[in-house]
């Protein structure tokens, strides 16, 4: 039976808020039915006993979901966030903020209530930090101290399930009610922390003995005297002040564990106070509540500590015997992340020109719960959106810094290259002759590929192979000399390779020339136009690659002695190469045929030479003489 305990207040219609422990009380017709309050039950004068056994005190009238205050407001300093749950009559949340993993929590038990004599037993202090998910919700309750005793009527426990002192005798004072226990539940209801209230103190008797509760902590302590109450443990309530010899009135053990019990939670309760032993005694005091009570004291003596709790899951664990005067307390704190910075462009990795320019785009952005962002920068001093620095060659890093207003920094960064310009180098044939250039980088094979880019300060090799009847004559532009060419990229750069068609002494080239036509077809007497095409297809094959120069002539057949009747035609400029045959177009002058057709001859003769123009000598071909029959008609 779960029972709150009373006061003058009560009878006057207030109830004070409060977490009871109840207490075993003598059965109806015991014999010890009396108009006073006694063996513990705290009930005010004229309520007939009858309670059960001393146990755990859960939140009366709520639950979980009835505890809608929450724990006060942060304070921060120097990125430090601290909550400090105080003492308020009922449960209360705190939501773990966005952003935070771990708290660092400390519970500390409420203390023990004083008498005229002696002062309570200050409450436990038990720290650990806790992994914690953000939006989760902690479930907080705070232990009150034990009130003085109200003239021979013992003092309330602590809200947290502090005992209450025992009755006194009329004219002597009660015992004082003992401290509340602190705890902190998850939110799958796992106890995190308890902190053990002290004990209430007692009054002193003619038969002596300590008035002072013990402190409360992981293994709640027993006052110095042996009858007051034991301390709560890990595994058990405190055991009841007694005195050997001596009859027990009304004093209890402690109860426990705290756990969360059908949606609410529950503490471990301290033990009731003991009553007057005879008509000159005095109250014992109450034991403090917490993960198991403490033992209530043996009349007139102090009750015993609640014991603390760490769970297995906290670490960086610390426990405290006393510590806590006054009201309990749970201080929450924790540090929110650092501002964040994000760079949106450009990628990572990126590989760009000296000198060119890359813009950049980045932003910064920081907890709900942080002061502000003072500001937010890259590494050229500059806002969204920044830029790039390519003014040098190598590996470079970009970063971009957030601050926040309490000096907490957070930082993003990409790395990129910057690399030489680009410049084009171009390369190109002249002469007679054929060969081919190549370059080292590679990029250029020209006659083909005969431009290409390379970067600034790229030393280029170009190196110069002739054809089969060519010499490679030099090199011009960026280059000279007849050896390899070497070009140091700078701006755009060109250069000229001159080949030359071999020739001079015996080495000229040896051509067959052949007309395409094999019949000159000559006009009527008295036709004064040229009945040839405008031009003589020849084809032209040579053993050399060169350029050539082809001229013909055209006279009577047969020769005349002393005729002076001749028609050249020509020259024509061709290159051609080597073993390939080649079609050479000669243009034949209008009035070729019409002088040949003066002197009537019946026959003409075509005869066609080559001659290298590379200036190396001149040969004539293997003439090739047409003889035509001169028609009437075409």
């Amino acid at each position: 039976m779960l029972l709150k305990r009373v006061s003058k207040n009560h009878l006057a219609g207030v109830w004070r808020p409060a977490l009871w422990s109840s207490h075993r009380c003598l059965p109806p017709g015991s014999g010890r039915e009396v108009e006073r309050s006694h063996a513990g039950c705290g009930i005010a004068s004229r309520v007939l006993l009858g309670c059960l056994a001393a146990a755990s005190l859960s939140l009366a009238g709520s639950s979980a979901a009835d505890a809608a205050s929450t724990c006060g407001a942060p304070v921060t300093s120097g990125g430090v966030f601290l909550v400090s749950c105080e003492e308020t009559g009922e449960a209360q949340t705190f939501t773990v903020p966005a952003g935070v993993s771990s708290l660092t929590l400390t519970a500390k038990g409420a203390q023990g209530g004083n008498t005229g004599l002696f002062p309570g037993a200050e409450g436990g202090e038990d720290t650990g930090t806790a992994a914690v998910t953000e939006g989760e919700s902690l479930t907080v309750l705070v232990g009150g101290m034990g009130s003085e005793p109200d003239g021979s009527e013992g003092g309330h426990g602590g809200y947290g399930a502090g005992g209450s002192g025992g009755q006194g005798a009329s004219g002597y004072l009660g015992g004082a009610g003992g401290g509340g226990g602190t705890v902190v539940f998850e939110a799958n209801g796992a106890l995190l922390i308890a902190a053990g209230g002290g004990g209430g103190s007692g009054n002193l008797g003619y038969a002596g003995g300590t008035g002072a509760g013990a402190g409360g902590g992981l293994e709640g302590s027993q006052g110095p005297e042996f009858t007051n109450g034991g301390g709560g443990t890990q595994t058990a309530g405190g055991a009841p002040g007694a005195f050997e010899g001596f009859e027990t009135i009304g004093e209890t053990a402690g109860a426990g564990p705290a756990e969360w019990n059908a949606g609410a939670p529950i503490l471990g309760a301290g033990g009731h106070g003991g009553e007057t032993l005879t008509e000159t005694s005095y109250g014992g005091g109450g034991g403090g509540g917490g993960y198991f009570g403490g033992g209530g004291g043996w009349s007139f003596s102090g009750g015993g500590g609640g014991s603390g709790y760490l769970s297995s899951s906290l670490s960086n664990t610390s426990s405290s015997v006393g510590g806590n005067a006054g009201n309990g307390a749970v201080l929450i704190s924790y540090t929110l992340p650092p501002p964040t910075a994000e760079i949106s462009s450009p990628n990572p990795g990126g590989v760009y020109k000296e000198g060119e320019p890359v813009p950049t785009s980045f932003s910064c952005s920081e907890s709900e719960q942080g002061p502000g962002l003072a500001s937010c920068l890259d590494s050229n001093g500059s806002s969204s959106p920044g830029h790039l620095d390519t003014s040098t060659r190598g590996a470079h890093t970009y970063t971009v810094t957030a601050t926040s207003r309490d000096g907490l920094t957070g930082t993003a960064r990409i790395d990129y290259t910057v690399t030489a310009p680009e410049r084009s180098l171009s390369v190109h044939t002249e002469g007679t002759g054929a060969g081919t250039v190549t370059s080292e980088p590679a990029g250029i094979t020209c006659p083909g590929e005969c431009a290409a880019q390379y970067e600034a300060g790229t030393v280029v090799t170009l190196s110069a192979e002739p054809a089969s009847g060519s010499s490679f004559a030099g090199w011009s532009g960026s280059c000279s000399g007849t050896g390899t060419c070497e070009v140091t990229i700078g701006e755009a750069q060109s250069v000229t390779a001159s080949f030359e068609a071999i020739g001079g002494g015996t080495e000229v080239p040896r051509c067959e020339l052949k007309p395409q036509r094999d019949v000159l077809l000559a006009p009527r007497h008295g036709h004064k136009t040229n009945p040839l095409d405008g031009q003589l297809a020849v084809d032209v094959l040579c053993d050399q690659s060169s350029t050539v120069t082809i001229e013909g002539e055209l006279r009577e057949y047969p020769v005349i002695v002393g005729s002076a009747y001749q028609v050249p035609f020509g020259p024509v400029h061709a290159p051609v190469t080597a073993n390939v045959e080649t079609v050479v177009y000669m243009p034949l002058p209008s009035f070729s045929l019409t002088e040949l057709e003066m002197h009537a001859p019946e026959v003409v003769q075509l005869s066609l030479s080559a001659t290298d123009t590379a200036g190396t000598g001149s040969a004539r071909s293997l003439a090739y003489a047409i003889q035509g029959t001169r028609k009437g008609t075409r």
